[in-house]
């Protein structure tokens, strides 16, 4: 699927269920302003956002752990969130990462 079509596919489905809780989907969603920018899920249905405020490269992460506490702001970018897991110093919704696998680094030489 074109990454085009996904993204209006999940920010058209939460910006529906939104008019029925706002409350659970308090964020307007991308292209609106301040808007959230869908970039991601994992295996347990959550999915993760930017909050597209400020300058792009300042953009930080939201989740929405679906079947959780819902929506859920992060003082990080999505790199310095991805950083963090692999650190270990943020829990990722996803249980059991990250994997020792994650740790490893396959060249672009390699392929």
């Amino acid at each position: 699927m074109a990454l085009l079509t996904s993204v209006t596919r999940v920010c058209d489905c939460n910006r529906e269920s939104q008019k029925e809780f706002p409350e659970r989907f308090p964020h307007p969603y991308f292209p609106e302003k301040n808007g959230l920018l869908p970039w991601g899920n994992d295996e347990n249905g959550n999915d993760y956002f930017l909050l597209t405020q400020g300058q792009p490269d300042e953009w930080q992460v939201v989740e929405d752990e679906v079947r959780g506490d819902g929506i859920k702001a992060h003082p990080f970018t999505m790199t310095d969130l991805l950083i963090s897991i692999l650190n270990k110093t943020t829990e990722p919704l996803a249980s059991g990462y990250p994997l020792e696998t994650d740790y490893e680094f396959d060249s672009w030489t390699d392929f």
